[in-house]
């Protein structure tokens, strides 16, 4: 029970100093708008590459489409490529101290390793289900059916 209990407060405070860390980022951007100019149109054109890319994963497709369009419309993919260095200096910075203070048991190196094995499959796993959707839209349709009715007896 404790061990979740830890996980827990580490990921608290990943998020807490990731978060502070993306408020961070926007305001020194609006205070040194100049100097911050590069980092923000890299942060913008990695994330219209992304979905311009994602977009040409699915063309022809109706929810593939759907998909990405609402990528395009309501998220903003600058603060997406923007949260991935500070959710990384987080995991350095507050992850690992934190862990070993509340009694984990695995080192730094242990640590950063599962990082860099789950980020991949993370990314694996949601191109899949991704794709999965792309190519077989009326089953997805089905079970987001099975979804919402489950979700209005709850």
């Amino acid at each position: 029970m404790l061990a979740w209990l830890r996980r827990i407060i580490v990921s608290v405070g990943i998020g807490g100093f990731s978060y502070a860390l993306m408020l961070g980022f926007m305001v020194l951007s609006v205070i040194y708008d100049k100097e911050f100019e590069p980092v923000i149109n890299f942060a913008f054109d990695t994330g219209r590459l992304v979905t311009n890319w994602l977009d040409s994963l699915v063309a022809g497709t109706y929810w593939g489409q759907v998909a990405v369009n609402h990528l395009r419309e309501r998220v903003n993919m600058t603060h997406v490529v923007l949260s991935i260095p500070a959710i990384i200096i987080a995991a350095i910075v507050v992850g690992i101290p934190l862990n070993w203070l509340l009694g984990g048991t695995r080192t730094a190196i242990q640590r950063i390793a599962i990082a860099v094995v789950s980020v991949p499959a993370t990314i694996v796993l949601a191109i899949t289900l991704f794709t999965f959707n792309a190519f077989v839209p009326e089953l997805m349709l089905r079970f987001y059916a099975l979804q919402m009715r489950f979700g209005r007896r709850l």
